[in-house]
């Protein structure tokens, strides 16, 4: 599963640029996931189990999941559902945004293909050793940006890439 890292400061726009080319890439799935803390990689990934939820099946499927009482067991399954849910959707990515150490995500993230299905997944954080990580396909170094990059990024992405409907 092709894995790109944005590394850069904070507010330097790795997670606009992430969604940006998930939807220039006509994913099938773009999710972000909330990698700061396990709490929050928990609730990205019980949110994107309920969105992947479409047929009458699948919430038979997570009402029954809803009904368990474990935490860690109700966690694996949804990893699971989720690991299912994308095998069967080409094409998706994932965002992990604000990783900080890639230990703590290792339960939550696509290694393998045969699992996961087809997709990619863009890891946003500060860390600039995620080069060294063997799951990393490639580093990208964000800098950051000045007021008037900023004003014309936000143009673009606002307009699909006509910036002169805003004006000062």
């Amino acid at each position: 599963i092709k894995t790109i890292a944005l590394v850069g400061a904070g507010g330097a726009g790795k997670t606009t640029l992430a969604h940006q080319y998930g939807r220039q890439d006509e994913s099938n799935v773009i999710w972000e996931i909330n990698a700061e803390t396990r709490e929050s990689l928990n609730g990205s990934f019980n949110s994107l189990a309920q969105a992947l939820v479409k047929t009458e099946e699948d919430k038979k499927l997570w009402k029954r999941l809803q009904e368990i009482q474990d935490p860690i067991e109700i966690g694996y399954k949804v990893i699971n559902f989720v690991k299912a849910k994308l095998k069967l959707n080409t094409n998706w990515v994932l965002i992990y945004d604000n990783v900080e150490n890639m230990a703590d995500i290792q339960k939550y993230f696509p290694l393998d293909f045969n699992t996961w299905g087809e997709g990619k997944v863009i890891i946003t954080t500060r860390d600039h050793n995620i080069q060294s990580n063997k799951y990393v396909n490639s580093t990208i170094y964000i800098g950051e940006l000045d007021q008037d990059q900023k004003f014309t990024l936000f143009k673009k992405i606002m307009n699909e890439g006509n910036i002169n409907f805003f004006n000062s």
